[in-house]
C-alpha cells in the first residue's frame, strides 16, 4: 500500500509538471501587410450571408436550398469530415490508460514428463517434481499501460487534430460557397437564354413581317430581288440564332440538375421568358480584416497553420525522454473448482530516451517546421488573393454598368437610325442595304444587352463570394 501511494502521488507530480517546450500560436495573422480599406471603396447596405437571397427569385432560392442538402459534392465534404472527427477520437484515446484483459487455458494429455510444481491448497512449487499424466491451467491475466505525457505530446497530437477537424469544418462552407456560386451563374445563364429566346422569336417575327412587306413591294415593282433576298437572308441569320441558345439552355439544366443530385431529364420549362432579375443594392464591403470573419477558405488556413505548429510540438517532444508504466496482474488455477488460487501483481515504470536514430527525430522538427513556414506563406497568399477577388469583382460590376449604359445609349441610336434608314428607302433616297445594316445592328445590341445583364449579375456574384458567406449546414 505504501508503495501505491508513492506512485500516485510521483504520477500526479509529473502530471501537473508536464509542460509543452514549443509556443504554438494559436490566432496567427498573414505574413503579408493588409490594408486598412479596398481601393475602390464604396457606400453600400448590409446583405444577407445567404448572399443569392439578395436576387430576391424565390425558385432560385429553393433550388440553393435542395442543393445544399443533396449535393453529393457537399456529401463528401461531410464525410471528410467525419473521417476528421474520428482522427481526434483516435489521437484523444492515448490520453487514457489502456487496458487489456487475456484469458487464457490449457489442458495437457499424457504422460508430460515434468513436475507441475503445484498443488491445490499448498504454496506455490511444494508439489515438488511430481510427473502428471493430466495438466490443466487456467490464466487469467490484466495489463494496464499508460504513457505519462511530460512534454504534452500526446495533448499536441490531439490539439493538431483538432485544428485539422475545425479546417476540414472551413472546407465543408467554402466548398458550400463554391457551389452555391456555381448554381446561381448556371440559373443566370437559364434565364438569360430563355430571354434570348424570347427576344429571338420576337426578332424573328418582325423580319419575317419586314419580307413580307418587301415582297410586297417587289410585287408592285418598288423593291428589287436583291432586296428580297437580302431579307430574307437576315431573316435566315436570326433563325441561326435560336440552336445554339437552346443548346446552352438545356445544357445548363442538365448542368444544374447533376449539381443537385438528379439524373438530367425534361422536368424544367424550357420555355421563352423575360430575363428581369435585377441587381440587388451594393453591399457594404467592410474592411479587409473582416474577409477573416466572413470567408471559410481563409479560416481553413488558418485552422491548418495552427495544426502544422502543433505538429511541431509533437515533433519536438518525441526527441525527449519518455515515462511509461506497466502494470499486470495474473490469476492462475489447475481446475474450476478452485478458482485462482495463484495471483501476481507485477507495476513497472519505464524510461525511454531516444540515444541514436540516425537524425531521424531531429529532421522530422526540421520538416515539421517548414511546413509552418509553406502554411503560414500560403495563407498570406490565400489573403491576398480573398483581396484581389473583391477588388476585381468591383472594378468588373463597376465597368459592366458603364457598359451598359452605352449599349443602352447604342439602342436608342440603333432604332433612330433604323427608323430614317426605313424612311429614307421608301422615299426612294437609299438602297434596301442600309437598311438591313439597321436592323442587324439593332437586334444585335439587343441581344448583346441581355447577355451583359447576365454577366452584371454575375459579377455581382462574384462580388458577394469574394467576400464570404456562412451556412446552415447539417
Amino acid at each position: 500500500m505504501a508503495f501505491a501511494r508513492v506512485l500516485v502521488i510521483l504520477l500526479l507530480s509529473v502530471l501537473m509538471g508536464g509542460c509543452r517546450l514549443h509556443n504554438v500560436q494559436k490566432c496567427p495573422t498573414p505574413c503579408v501587410e493588409i490594408p486598412e480599406t479596398f481601393n475602390e471603396e464604396q457606400d453600400g447596405e448590409p446583405w444577407c450571408f445567404a448572399w443569392w437571397e439578395e436576387f430576391q427569385d424565390e425558385e432560385l432560392n429553393g433550388i440553393m436550398e435542395c442543393a445544399l442538402q443533396r449535393n453529393l459534392t457537399i456529401q463528401q465534404a461531410w464525410n471528410r469530415l467525419v473521417q476528421n472527427r474520428a482522427d481526434v477520437c483516435i489521437a484523444n484515446a492515448d490520453r487514457y490508460p489502456q487496458i487489456d484483459l487475456i484469458l487464457n487455458g490449457a489442458k495437457t494429455f499424457g504422460d508430460t514428463g515434468l513436475g507441475t510444481g503445484f498443488v491445490p491448497g499448498e504454496e506455490f512449487g511444494s508439489g515438488g517434481g511430481v510427473v502428471e499424466s493430466d495438466f490443466s491451467r487456467i490464466l487469467l491475466s490484466g495489463q494496464l499501460a499508460y504513457e505519462v505525457d511530460i512534454w504534452r505530446k500526446i495533448d499536441s497530437q490531439v490539439q493538431a487534430a483538432c485544428q485539422e477537424y475545425r479546417a476540414t469544418r472551413e472546407d465543408l462552407d467554402a466548398t458550400a460557397l463554391t457551389l452555391s456560386g456555381t448554381i446561381t451563374e448556371l440559373w443566370f445563364t437559364i434565364q438569360e437564354q430563355k430571354g434570348l429566346l424570347k427576344l429571338l422569336n420576337e426578332q424573328i417575327k418582325a423580319n419575317k413581317t419586314q419580307l413580307e412587306l418587301i415582297e410586297l413591294r417587289f410585287t408592285v415593282g418598288q423593291s428589287s430581288a436583291l432586296d428580297v433576298y437580302q431579307q430574307r437572308l437576315t431573316l435566315a441569320e436570326t433563325q441561326s440564332q435560336i440552336p445554339p441558345v437552346r443548346s446552352q439552355l438545356k445544357t445548363s439544366m442538365n448542368q444544374l440538375q447533376v449539381l443537385l443530385a438528379y439524373a438530367p431529364d425534361n422536368t424544367w420549362s424550357e420555355d421563352p421568358a423575360d430575363f428581369d432579375i435585377e441587381l440587388p443594392p451594393f453591399p457594404c464591403l467592410g474592411t479587409p480584416w473582416h474577409l477573416m470573419c466572413n470567408r471559410p477558405d481563409l479560416r481553413a488556413a488558418q485552422r491548418r497553420l495552427v495544426a502544422s505548429d502543433y505538429e511541431v510540438a509533437v515533433a519536438i517532444a518525441d526527441r525527449l525522454p519518455q515515462l511509461d508504466f506497466l502494470m499486470s496482474g495474473d490469476l492462475l488455477t489447475r481446475t474450476f473448482n478452485q478458482f485462482f488460487q495463484f495471483q501476481s501483481l507485477t507495476i513497472v515504470g519505464n524510461l525511454i530516451a531516444p540515444l541514436i536514430d540516425g537524425g531521424r527525430r531531429r529532421c522530422e522538427v526540421e520538416k515539421r517546421r517548414a511546413v509552418v513556414w509553406e502554411r503560414l506563406n500560403s495563407f498570406g497568399d490565400t489573403f491576398l488573393v480573398a483581396i484581389s477577388e473583391v477588388e476585381d469583382a468591383i472594378v468588373q460590376e463597376t465597368e459592366q454598368l458603364n457598359l451598359l449604359e452605352d449599349l443602352e445609349n447604342q439602342l436608342e441610336i440603333s432604332e433612330a437610325t433604323l427608323r430614317e434608314s426605313q424612311l429614307r428607302y421608301m422615299n426612294g433616297l437609299t438602297n434596301y442595304l442600309d437598311v438591313i445594316a439597321a436592323i442587324t445592328a439593332l437586334q444585335n445590341v439587343e441581344r448583346r444587352i441581355i447577355s451583359e445583364k447576365k454577366n452584371l449579375l454575375i459579377f455581382r456574384s462574384n462580388l458577394y463570394r469574394a467576400l464570404g458567406g456562412s451556412f446552415e449546414l447539417g
